[in-house]
This record gives C-alpha cells, structure tokens and sequence, in this order.
C-alpha cells in the first residue's frame, strides 16, 4: 500500500520531528496522535534503518503482521492442536484487513499485535500457572497503551476473569493482578513525566477528550450532541449507533468475509456443549464493549465502528473460532471452504485498495516525484505526506497555508497550488481556516490536473 495520505501522514511528521528534534512542535492533527509514542518511535526507527521514505515508514507494520501470522498459531495452538492452528495461520495470512494494513503507517495493527502477545502469555499463565507468563503478558499490554489505547477494552475483560476467579477460588489472583498492575504503573510513571514536563499529571486523559471535540463528527457521530438535544433523541442515536450501525459493521462487512459472524455462530455451538469458555470470552466481551462501551469517562460516547481498522483486536479470536469451526468438517468440504477464502480475500483485498484510492494516490505522488523543482503551497496535512514523498529535505519545498491570514495572490510566479476541497472541508470541521484559497478562481491561476480528489493548480500571473 504505502503512503496514502491519511492518518499516516500525522504518524510520519511526528516520526520526523522526533528524530529532527522538534517533536512535537508546531504538530497540527488528532491530538490523540501525541499519547501514541510507540508509533512515533517505530516509524522514526524505520526511517532511521530504511531511510526517510514509504518504506520506513512501513517497515514495523510489516514486520507485526508477519510476526501476528506465527503468533495466531501459537495461541490456537495452545487452545486446540496443530492442525487447528495452522487454519488460523492460513485465515490471518489471507485476511484482506491484515494484508492491507501490512503495509500502511496506522497504529492499529501494531498496538493489536502487542495486546495480543499479551493475550498468549494470560493463556500460558491461566494453563501452567508460571508467574513469568504474567509478568509477560503485562509487560506487552502495558506497550500497547503507547500504540493505542485499545487496552481499554480488553483491561475490562481482564478485570472480569479476575473477579470470576476471585469468586471461584476465593483467592486473588495474583498473577491477573499483576497483568493488571503493570499496565496501570506504566500510566502512572507516564502521568509523573506529563506532569513534570507539562505541569498537567493527566494529560493523556484531556488530549483524550480533546480528541472527542476535535474529529466528533466522524468517529461519534450519533452521540456528538450530547447535552445539546432532547434525552429521547439522544437515547435513539445511542440505540441506532450501538444496534444498527455497530453491530453491522462487525458482522456484515465484507472485508472481514463474515468471519465475525461465522465466530459468532461457533461461540453459539461451544456455548451449547459448555466447552472453551474462555475463548468464547474472550470474543463475545471484546465484541460487546466494542459495540456499546464508552470511550469518554465524562460522557456515555460509544465508538462508531464504520471504520474497520478500529476492530484490529476482534479479529484474533474471531479467526481462532472460525478456524475450531471449519475442523468440525471433513478435509473436503474445509478444502472447499480455503479455497472460497481465498479467492474471496483476493476480491475483497483489491476492494479494499480502491477504498483507499491507491491507484489515483499512486499516480498523485508520482506526479510530485516528477515535479521537484516547484515551491507547493497546501494544507498541513497534505504538506505532511510530500514532505515524506520528498524524503524530508533539509529545506522543505512545500508550505502550510492552514490559518494563513495571507491570500493566494501573494505567491511567486509557478509555485504549485495543491487544494482538496473534501480534505480541506474536513480540517475546516476541526476547526482550522483556508482564507488562502479563496482567490484560486481566479486569472492568475490555472488548474493544471485533478489527481485523487487533489486539484492541482499554477500560478501564472
């Protein structure tokens, strides 16, 4: 995939002033990008072994989906058999999610992976009661907090199994405990430097809720108002969100070829023969905190799940019940159910490509590979990507006009004018300002392409 001016475009400035040693100044984007140091640092470290370029920047999700391939089995492994794991090895391999956030700079596949190692330590523990496991699997999910706070979910779960046990055994868990334990620290010792450096202790929970405010029409959408409307409509949008909008997006996306619904028929099975309870757990609590927890402790904001790569921590045990339903089939009809998996993931991957419009932003970046020698004036997010397709020179080419009080007129003569008006409309909603484009109607400017969605244009007088 690459670079396809996205979230990716934040990840990689960030990764640039990090190594530059201006981080995080001047940082326009999701305040949220600031709590994920982890993404910050492997991209930096990418660009540091690979160059300041597309692949740097790629490098370490590549690396966690292939290690991811091997982890799945392992896990499965330890729940079920070889032959078991291999089928989930085979699923993640083919899943189209996983084969296209391979190779782009989002934070989800790589906070997922971490999460995930820590699950196959709970595992470990919970079968040979080494306390080494435990330290283990919460070391891991303490490194995913620096990813994405996707541990948030899956802290619930684990605090769950905690008081199960407690009520069981009518002892504490100390090796759950623990689990527990070293996520909390490593947020605590990051609040002790927040507050040192910044003067504010909780930081990460206010750029948290900054987040909320600053891309509230797209990932709440259905709770956005709240406080704003009548208690009935919230109460409705909350209902729709949660009941419509959530649940088929886990269940009923085609890019997940409805291996969430195929896990959920086989958590129905298990359930019925009261066998691997803990798998089933693990799917079913994920799948309904993911539907309807909140992400804010001031408001009841559930998250909208129209965008798949949110779902990144579903998928494992999703996959690992799908895999343990396909065994209860003979090896013809499972080989017949590989091969439609396949093909099916082949159809569904090139999909997915389009969504993200790889072939036009392909096009779009050759096109500024081709056209160095102009000076380019942008918004900032626009501006983040060609820095990276220019390889970040010491001297960039390309200018921020977000907030600009200047107009377009002011510019020199050939300078490149790059105007997306749907990006622009959206920085427009996060609260930032384009006086500078308003002359682009103008005589002195000529449109000189449109390439995925970017208008390009020149000044000529």
């Amino acid at each position: 995939m690459g670079h396809v001016f996205s979230d990716d475009s934040y990840y990689s400035q960030l990764a640039i002033s990090f190594l530059e040693g201006t981080y995080p100044e001047n940082f326009f984007g999701y305040p949220v990008d600031l709590a994920r140091k982890l993404i910050t640092v492997l991209t930096a470290a990418g660009f540091a072994i690979f160059g300041k370029n597309e692949i740097g920047s790629i490098a370490f999700p590549f690396l966690f989906s292939l290690l991811s391939i091997a982890l799945i089995y392992a896990v499965t492994n330890e729940i079920f058999d070889k032959k078991t794991a291999l089928i989930s090895a085979f699923i993640l391999a083919v899943f189209p999610i996983d084969i296209i956030f391979a190779t782009l700079n989002f934070s989800d596949l790589t906070a997922a992976f971490f999460i995930n190692l820590g699950i196959y330590y709970l595992i470990k523990y919970l079968k040979y009661n080494e306390s080494k496991d435990s330290i283990f699997a919460g070391i891991y999910f303490a490194v995913s907090i620096f990813g994405k706070m996707n541990f948030y979910y899956v802290g619930i779960l684990l605090f769950l199994l905690f008081l199960y046990r407690l009520k069981i055994t009518h002892e504490i868990d100390k090796g759950i405990l623990i689990m527990l334990m070293i996520p909390a620290m490593a947020l605590f010792i990051e609040a002790l430097i927040y507050g040192a450096n910044t003067g504010d202790y909780f930081y990460r929970l206010h750029i948290i809720e900054q987040n909320y405010k600053y891309s509230y029409y797209d990932f709440f959408p259905y709770t956005a108002n709240a406080g704003e409307v009548s208690g009935f409509k919230y109460f409705a949008g909350v209902l729709h969100q949660i009941f419509v909008e959530n649940l088929k997006s886990i269940f009923l996306r085609r890019f997940y070829l409805f291996i969430p619904l195929i896990a959920l028929v086989q958590s129905v099975l298990l359930i019925r023969l009261h066998r691997d309870k803990g798998l089933v757990f693990w799917f079913l609590g994920i799948v309904t905190l993911y539907a309807a927890m909140t992400t804010s402790l001031s408001d009841y904001r559930p998250l909208n799940l129209k965008f798949s790569w949110h779902l990144y921590p579903v998928f494992f045990p999703a996959i690992i019940l799908t895999a343990s339903f396909i065994r209860r089939f003979s090896f013809k009809i499972s080989s017949i159910f590989f091969v439609v998996l396949f093909l099916a993931s082949m159809v569904m991957t090139t999909d997915y490509q389009n969504y993200f419009a790889l072939e036009k932003k392909n096009e779009f970046k050759k096109f500024i590979s081709e056209n160095t020698s102009e000076i380019i004036y942008t918004d900032h997010h626009t501006k983040y990507g060609i820095d990276l397709i220019d390889g970040y020179p010491e001297v960039r080419r390309t200018k921020s006009v977000t907030n600009s009080i200047n107009s377009s007129g002011n510019i020199p003569l050939n300078s490149l004018i790059i105007y997306n008006p749907d990006e622009i409309n959206e920085l427009i909603k996060q609260g930032y300002m384009f006086k500078f484009f308003s002359g682009l109607s103008s005589e002195k400017f000529k449109l000189i392409d449109v390439i995925a969605g970017y208008e390009i244009y020149r000044k000529i007088e």
